[in-house]
């Protein structure tokens, strides 16, 4: 929310109790009749109300001093500024309001003390004594009348021979009397004779019904005087019991009440409850009129130090705003920016910090891009790099580098030495290095051989000074190279030339002698004397010199491989098309092929990878043979899509290979075979070199041996890595 939003709704809420105490002041004072005839409930919410609005304005204004002084205390910016001004608008706003709001309390007290005097009630209670004394009297002659109607109907009895000619003296005694009705009733308390008046007849005028608990009354009393109603019109009823024909009646005498009396005596009645409610809460209103003032009075305190605080903050916020900003430019956030709020030289000066912040973010995410894209070069190089400060402690350290020398975490390498290097020889050797260096070799270089279980690695180490132009030290760099692969190029390649070189050296004597051995047939061919000898004796040189030359024909192959063709081949059809050929050719063996559907096309050399899965069935076949118990091969073709490789599997149940042997079975001329060349395996090893793959040789489960073979999806190009030594 914006400093401007909470001024706003802070004056709104200003605005708001003034509402309340507006509307509080003009209902309490111009509906106290309304307010305090209605219930004793709504008089204490009102007060109520009225104190918890004089709270909550205490409170505001408790609140901002109490944080004035804490601001103060505390040194903030501004706050000596809003001091002088808060206390310069309250005593501008408290002392006329305060002497305001004494003098117009005690003004009030005493108003509300003359409406309670003594003399105010006595006319009131003589007033009321006067209403009820004319009713009495009315009351009282109505009754009369009712008697002296019954006596004269008593008297008359003997000279009325029926019911109706009781009528003419009713309506004769009602007219004299001026009755609004003189009605004979039965007990059911239904009308048998009755007289009306004309506006009653004119249907000017209703008459209430007749109360049968009255009738039920009167018949035990013999008369009773009542005050009836019937809507706004009040009647005086005098109900008396007779005895005529013998049956018992009710005669019925109904006045009508002067309206502007019944108006009068209302109103009498309505001001003599209300004077005594008011009387009952003579103090509540001396306290009400009290708080309504104390309600002016706080809000106007309220509002002198808001409006202080505000114009305090328009003040200093300019200010506040830029060292807040410079604060969070020192933490490293350089995002920040100030709205120009003004156009003086306020506002130039944050139009100019916002260029310089601008500025600077703009600096840091060049360097941030510059950093960004170092690591990342980093991370995609295939050598380990790690950078030590002069302390020789680690500050970075690539992937590739974690891996060989076995950190977990790069969090767990940053800041250790050199010397905590989980691999000890490396941590050795790197500490050698580094002792070397000097002005005259600032760069040292050496190759070390890692052992991991069965697995051997070849680390090309290599350490260096890095300096400034100035000669100024930066770090040490230490570049670490896995080159197991190219050291077994280099010794296939040297064993090849060597293959190349006897291949040569053999042919060159084995020509002469094959054709001699040809000669020596021919002529012997005449001779009958010795001939089956010495024709045996030819045949087995030139057998011999045969397989003198297979052996030289094999040096040359494996010496010079066929240039390598890359394609898109399905790798499963591929394997799948050798194993079913070597299933249907060797039926004592039982053949699994395993092959998941989703195997993406890989770019190999089709022909290569054929002949590296022949020599290995051949392999697995030979070894599976010599197995007296169950004779069993599986292959297995998948892909392992978060490495990118295409994954062959080749297993047998033969006799295994020994874990101190299986370095060796990649290297020429290493044979289990009788009468093997020991090229077969050094093939392979050269054609999976080819396709920048990896091949593994691990036991199989239970017996036997399980080949593993790793081919890259697309096809990678070789690098050479080194750094220049000077």
């Amino acid at each position: 929310m914006s400093s401007r939003t909470a001024y706003i709704l802070k004056a709104l809420f200003l605005l708001l109790f003034a509402g309340i105490v507006f509307w509080t002041l003009v209902y309490f004072n111009g509906n106290t009749e309304e307010i305090f005839n209605s219930t004793n409930l709504l008089v204490f919410f009102t007060v109520n109300l009225q104190i918890a609005i004089i709270g909550v304005l205490l409170f505001l204004v408790a609140r901002n001093i109490i944080k004035l002084v804490f601001d103060r205390r505390k040194g903030i910016l501004g706050s000596g500024l809003r001091v002088k001004l808060v206390l310069a608008f309250v005593s501008f706003a408290l002392v006329p309001t305060g002497i305001l709001f004494f003098h117009a309390s005690g003004l009030l007290s005493q108003t509300i003390d003359q409406w309670f005097s003594s003399q105010v009630e006595r006319s009131i209670d003589s007033s009321l004594v006067i209403a009820r004394s004319y009713l009495q009297e009315k009351k009282k002659n109505l009754l009369k009348l009712a008697n002296s109607l019954s006596a004269e109907l008593q008297a008359q009895q003997l000279k009325l021979t029926k019911k109706e000619a009781v009528a003419p003296l009713l309506d004769r005694v009602r007219a004299k009397n001026n009755l609004l009705e003189a009605a004979l009733v039965n007990e059911k308390g239904e009308r048998i004779i009755s007289s009306f008046s004309s506006s009653y007849k004119s249907k000017e005028l209703s008459l209430p019904p007749f109360n049968p608990s009255i009738l039920t009354s009167v018949r035990k009393s013999g008369s009773q005087v009542v005050i009836e109603q019937e809507g706004e019109k009040k009647f005086v009823r005098a109900y008396l019991k007779v005895i005529l024909f013998g049956d018992t009646y009710f005669l019925i005498a109904t006045s009508l009440i002067n309206p502007t009396l019944t108006t009068a005596l209302n109103e009498l009645d309505k001001a003599y409850r209300e004077y005594g409610q008011h009387k009952v809460f003579k103090g509540q209103i001396k306290a009400n009129t009290i708080l309504i003032f104390g309600l002016i009075t706080g809000l106007i305190v309220a509002g002198a130090v808001w409006f202080g605080f505000y114009l305090a903050k328009q003040l200093t916020e300019p200010v506040k705003e830029l060292a807040s900003a410079t604060q969070e430019i020192a933490k490293g956030n350089y995002l920040v920016k100030l709205p120009v709020k003004h156009k003086d030289e306020m506002g130039f000066l944050t139009k100019c910090f916002n260029k310089m912040a601008a500025d600077l973010y703009s600096s840091k995410a060049e360097l941030q891009k510059r950093q960004a894209l170092l690591t990342s070069v980093l991370e995609s190089l295939p050598l380990g790099v790690i950078t030590l400060n002069k302390e020789k402690e680690i500050t970075a350290i690539n992937k590739t580098a974690l891996e060989i020398t076995d950190f977990k975490e790069q969090k767990k390498a940053v800041g250790n030495q050199v010397s905590l290097i989980p691999k000890t020889l490396l941590a050795q050797a790197l500490e050698r290095l580094l002792k070397a260096l000097s002005r005259e070799k600032p760069v040292q270089e050496i190759e070390i051989a890692l052992t991991e279980g069965s697995k051997e690695k070849k680390i090309l180490c290599t350490c260096g000074e890095v300096t400034s132009a100035n000669k100024e030290f930066i770090c040490y760099l230490i570049l670490l190279d896995d080159i197991t692969a190219i050291s077994k190029a280099q010794r296939i390649a040297a064993w090849a030339e060597v293959a190349k070189r006897v291949a040569h050296e053999i042919k060159n004597p084995l020509t002469p002698i094959q054709l001699s051995a040809q000669r020596l047939e021919k002529l012997t061919s005449q001779h009958t004397a010795d001939k089956e000898k010495i024709t045996q004796i030819v045949k087995t040189i030139v057998s011999n010199v045969n397989s003198i030359k297979h052996l030289a024909d094999e040096f040359s192959n494996f010496a010079r491989l066929p240039k390598t063709s890359f394609k898109l081949t399905n790798l499963s059809d591929l394997v799948g098309q050798i194993v079913t050929s070597y299933a249907e050719t060797y039926d004592e063996i039982v053949f699994s092929y395993l092959s998941d559907a989703n195997v993406p096309d890989v770019m190999i050399d089709p022909d290569q990878i054929q002949r590296m899965i022949v020599n290995l069935l051949d392999n697995s076949v030979f070894a599976v043979k010599k197995n007296n118990q169950e004779k069993r091969i599986t292959v297995k073709v998948f892909f392992d899509y978060q490495r990118d490789l295409a994954v062959i599997e080749i297993a047998d149940t033969g006799a295994g290979i020994p874990s101190n042997e299986r370095q060796k079975v990649f290297e020429p001329y290493y044979t289990t075979k009788p009468n093997g060349s020991g090229l077969g395996l050094a093939i392979v090893n050269a054609i999976v070199a080819e396709h920048k793959g990896i091949i593994e040789v691990k036991e199989n489960c239970p017996q036997g041996a399980l080949f593993v073979i790793k081919l890259p999806k697309e096809k990678k190009e070789e690098t050479q890595r080194k750094l220049k030594t000077g």
